[in-house]
């Protein structure tokens, strides 16, 4: 497949391709540019991999220079997910245990936990609809979510994991009650369900919606270029699987300036547990990336817990 990189005046040519290498058949991108003149080869481990963007980045310079590069991952799909597995879920109800404690509030951990997994079993959040479109989220985390909107007066809002819409209204309809005339909403899912909530004049005018996988490369490349140099909150509410959100994290937390937020939704799932045998899951994803030279720059702020009965212990990540 013939591709080109937009080098500024001029794009460069190159063939681009998804190859197997053998024999395990793992899965890797080739990038030739025309007179090539060597290879540069990335193998990507746990918590890596060649879909990053800051690695496409890297390949991209050196495809500029005259170098083919071969970037692929050691793991195959959701493999992850299986090695360690037993660990993460047990880092990740530690790592739970330990955000109930550092809240500092009066309720003891345990009944702090006894209320979320209570809240979570009263399946409320399951029955919400906005403007007459079902949202599933903890009330709460909205309510918290239209304070950082406020404070921050962002000019995009991205979103992934669109489902019905609702929650992508929410945030147009909080934009726009602010004044902010100019902000938008971008969500992505793989599926497109919101016919509702798309024909909300509000829908019209802030939202754009992709349909595809979150961490497709061209849709978070596009996204990218769109957000770049604003004021950006994200949030990430689509596959709940550690691998996956891990990857979102990457794809996505190189979009947020300093002193904004990147929320990583339902940690509850595998933190709390809420689904003891589900994970590992978001909160696992969020405690690998916050150990990462990219996760390093961010603080879970636990002043967005204020209400305790969060759906995302630990999952409001600052940008320091």
């Amino acid at each position: 497949m013939k591709r080109g990189i937009d080098d500024g005046n001029a794009t460069l040519a190159l063939e681009k391709r998804e190859v197997l290498i053998p024999p395990l058949a793992l899965q890797g991108t080739l990038r030739i540019p025309a007179n090539a003149s060597s290879l540069v080869i990335f193998v990507h481990g746990s918590g890596s991999s060649r879909l990053s963007p800051r690695n496409i980045q890297v390949a991209e310079a050196l495809n500029r220079s005259g170098f083919a590069t071969l970037l692929f991952d050691l793991l195959k799909p959701r493999e992850e997910d299986i090695v360690n597995r037993d660990l993460q879920v047990r880092m990740a109800r530690s790592g739970y245990q330990k955000l109930l404690a550092e809240r500092d509030r009066k309720m003891p951990p345990e009944k702090q936990q006894e209320l979320m997994k209570l809240f979570h079993d009263i399946p409320v959040w399951q029955h919400m609809w906005f403007h007459n479109v079902q949202i599933e989220k903890n009330p709460l985390d909205l309510w918290m979510m239209q304070e950082i909107l406020y404070q921050l007066q962002p000019d995009f809002v991205v979103e992934t994991g669109t489902w019905r819409g609702g929650s992508a209204l929410y945030w147009a309809y909080t934009l726009n009650g602010l004044g902010l005339e100019k902000s938008r909403v971008i969500t992505v899912d793989i599926q497109n369900l919101n016919q509702t909530a798309s024909t909300d004049p509000l829908w019209k005018k802030y939202v754009t919606f992709y349909q595809g996988s979150s961490t497709d490369p061209k849709i978070v490349a596009d996204i990218l270029k769109t957000v770049q140099g604003h004021k950006v909150v994200v949030t990430l509410d689509s596959d709940h699987s550690m691998r996956h959100v891990l990857n979102e994290l990457h794809a996505y937390s190189p979009m947020v300036p300093s002193h904004s937020y990147l929320v990583v939704e339902d940690t509850h799932i595998d933190g709390v547990p809420t689904q003891p045998d589900a994970g590992p899951g978001p909160l696992a994803a969020v405690q690998k990336f916050l150990t990462e030279d990219e996760g390093k720059s961010f603080e879970q702020d636990l002043t967005r817990e204020a209400f305790m009965m969060t759906f995302n212990p630990g999952g409001w990540l600052k940008k320091k």
